[in-house]
């Protein structure tokens, strides 16, 4: 109750909270919820993947947000885009490595190649690889297809 009361009064944008119990709250408090167990807490080995995963769809949200920020420079708003993809590939020795295992058609395979480059030997300079909402159009089909909320 401790962690809905403070949600209650600050209105954060993003939280997650790690809580034992969870019967009295409402379904938007359980969703941003890692619930333990009464005596094992989050140590309970099917517990530990949840804050991690939840903790990775949350850092993608708000890359997405800044992709998406007209008030940021476009430069700003492809690199956010791109780290959106980044952020949902596995985590591998290489970006490169990482960005190959993702499973996306040929064209978007191409598309976040481009990106990619551009990140590792241009960013922050122009020319830009494609607009940001070339950018975040393609972040969100590769969240989708890597199994994003």
């Amino acid at each position: 109750m401790q962690i809905w009361n403070e949600v209650q009064r600050r209105k954060p944008a993003g939280w997650l909270g790690l809580d034992g119990d969870n019967l009295r709250c409402p379904t938007w408090y359980r969703e941003n919820l890692v619930r333990g167990t009464y005596l094992l807490g989050i140590s309970e080995p099917a517990a530990l993947g949840e804050p991690k995963s939840k903790l990775e769809d949350m850092r993608y949200e708000n890359l997405i947000a800044d992709a998406r920020d007209p008030e940021l420079t476009e430069s700003t708003r492809v690199r956010a885009a791109f780290d959106a993809i980044y952020c949902c590939s596995p985590d591998l020795e290489s970006m490169v490595q990482s960005l190959t295992v993702l499973g996306l058609n040929a064209d978007d395979a191409s598309l976040v190649s481009r990106l990619a480059d551009w990140v590792l030997n241009v960013a922050p300079l122009g020319p830009l690889p494609m607009s940001p909402s070339e950018a975040v159009a393609l972040a969100e089909r590769v969240h989708k297809v890597v199994g994003g909320k």
